[in-house]
């Protein structure tokens, strides 16, 4: 197990560089498929032994070995991020059925793609999460084809919710790509979970919201925060952990030990 955890991890660091140029491309809609990587600040492309995952930015000491311009310290963290992601859902789910793992691996590819778009650019990109919500519903034909209706119910009525605070708002405390991933996350994760995954999502935002105005990183009136990433985490940490933290939630509700 340990080494399987471990191939997953290095085999996602390279996965989280790929997911980072799909977010990157996709914004200046290029095909992530061709063309050659290259320098943001100089445009020289690189070669193989500068695209080693975290290693080519230490080795490089977070600079651009040609123009010297100073990288991004996002790209060796989402790598690093990606590794462990992919490795917690393999080891988590390994005794599924390949096609299981495979989609929740996928779905799970996707999600990072979300993250790193909107954190970049604050935009979520359509795209991806049709793709997520393709694959949500097939894994749902295959795990749970009973529950399809009320996954799909759970999708529109999350949706509502979210075009409510962006039509009442104007679009200042919600973007509209969050009102579509919503969507996506109720069918996803499916009634009664998705209550839990946007109560995680709202309480997380508003708890980085609140530490970095108290850093004075951002103005409490005027600044905005992706939400995207907290939805995503929502979304991900109900899909880990979500029958145990519903038993922890009922228990709470219900007032039992």
């Amino acid at each position: 197990m340990l080494l399987i955890a471990l191939l997953v991890f290095f085999g996602g660091l390279f996965i989280g560089s790929f997911l980072n140029v799909i977010a990157d491309r996709l914004q200046r809609h290029e095909s992530f498929l061709l063309g050659r990587s290259h320098c943001d600040h100089c445009k020289k492309e690189l070669s193989w032994y500068e695209l080693i995952p975290v290693v080519s930015y230490l080795l490089q000491q977070g600079k651009c070995r040609h123009c010297h311009h100073h990288l991004s310290r996002f790209y060796p963290l989402s790598e690093l991020i990606a590794g462990l992601m992919l490795s917690l859902v393999t080891l988590s789910f390994i005794s599924q059925p390949l096609e299981v793992l495979f989609l929740l691996l996928f779905i799970s590819c996707c999600l990072l793609i979300i993250v790193f778009s909107d954190l970049k650019y604050e935009i979520i990109p359509f795209p991806v999460v049709a793709v997520v919500t393709i694959a949500s519903l097939i894994l749902l034909v295959i795990t749970s084809p009973t529950l399809l209706p009320l996954a799909i119910l759970s999708g529109f009525g999350v949706a509502f919710f979210f075009f409510a605070i962006f039509f009442l708002t104007k679009g200042r405390g919600m973007g509209f790509g969050d009102v579509i991933y919503a969507f996506c996350m109720g069918v996803l994760l499916g009634f009664p979970k998705i209550i839990l995954g946007i109560y995680i999502a709202f309480i997380t935002g508003a708890i980085v919201a609140l530490g970095l105005v108290l850093l004075k990183k951002k103005k409490l009136h005027g600044g905005t925060i992706p939400f995207g990433p907290f939805l995503v985490l929502g979304t991900f940490t109900m899909i880990m952990w979500g029958d145990k933290l519903m038993n922890v939630a009922l228990k709470l509700l219900l007032g039992r030990p």
